[in-house]
């Protein structure tokens, strides 16, 4: 069987780890590669207990707002995992933009010109963060104020415009965008992860129900999206495990990818803060 040759930025960051680690499992049917701004396991992920050890010769450190760097890393790549960025809603303004906005153009480009035929681009919850601060009954479930929240409870759709708070959720509302213009103008698959709250402890929030990704989750549904038929060209889907406060729509990953959540916020103990 021929392997699908993938490469994934961000590899040193939690998910990239996570997702290497994982995909890794699968002998002979995924040719990975890794690029980041260095091998150091990333400080956003202080905790996390599972080393996963990235050979030398399968990992380049490169910037992706490097332009060559980034060209000369997607030659002869089937699939682009884009996780590289500045992940943090604090960050300055210019460094986000510098990351988010200009790296990003950098791989989507690097990877039209290269023949890149799928790329899977983390977005973020926190594009529709509006939703979850200022908009009931979400608000209420944010604040774990239940006695406001119906019984039913409408659901966010991942088609709803989006709505962020930050500088850090308006770049990855421009990564989406971005995701549609390659894939209808140039013919690149293109699928945006809207991924919830992935904590290095693997442990849900204590005060942000309904929000958390386990570990597992978030690795098979990266892996979902590298194995998705070539006719998906471009969706939006949350990634998200199980939770007694759902309230955001996630049946079309179910519909389009099969996935179904392995874990469960309600049966894990969460962590403060």
């Amino acid at each position: 069987m021929l392997q699908k040759k993938i490469l994934i930025t961000g590899a040193s960051g939690l998910i990239g780890k996570l997702t290497w680690g994982y995909l890794s499992s699968f002998p002979g049917k995924y040719d990975l590669h890794g690029l980041d701004r260095t091998t150091d396991f990333s400080y956003h992920s202080w905790g996390f207990y599972r080393k996963v050890s990235i050979p030398q010769d399968r990992f380049r450190i490169a910037d992706i707002t490097d332009y060559q760097k980034v060209a000369e890393s997607v030659k002869g790549v089937d699939t682009v995992i884009q996780l590289a960025a500045n992940p943090s809603p604090y960050a300055r303004t210019e460094d986000l933009i510098e990351a988010n906005v200009k790296g990003l153009y950098n791989v989507f480009e690097a990877s039209r010109a290269a023949g890149v035929r799928r790329i899977i681009y983390a977005s973020s919850i926190r594009v529709t963060e509006g939703y979850y601060r200022f908009e009931e009954p979400y608000a209420s479930i944010k604040h774990r104020n239940f006695r406001h929240v119906p019984e039913k409870v409408p659901m966010l759709s991942p088609y709803d415009p989006v709505w962020p708070t930050e500088i850090y959720g308006a770049t990855k509302s421009f990564g989406e965008a971005m995701a549609r213009v390659y894939s209808d103008v140039h013919g690149i698959s293109c699928i945006c992860l809207r991924i919830g709250l992935v904590s290095s402890y693997d442990v849900p929030s204590s005060t942000q129900p309904g929000i958390w990704c386990s570990h597992r989750d978030i690795s098979r549904i990266i892996q979902l999206c590298v194995d998705a038929p070539e006719t998906l060209m471009y969706d939006v889907f949350y990634c998200l495990s199980g939770s007694r406060h759902k309230w955001i729509d996630t049946s079309n990953i179910q519909k389009k990818l099969g996935y179904v959540p392995v874990d469960n916020e309600d049966y894990r103990k969460p962590m403060l803060g």
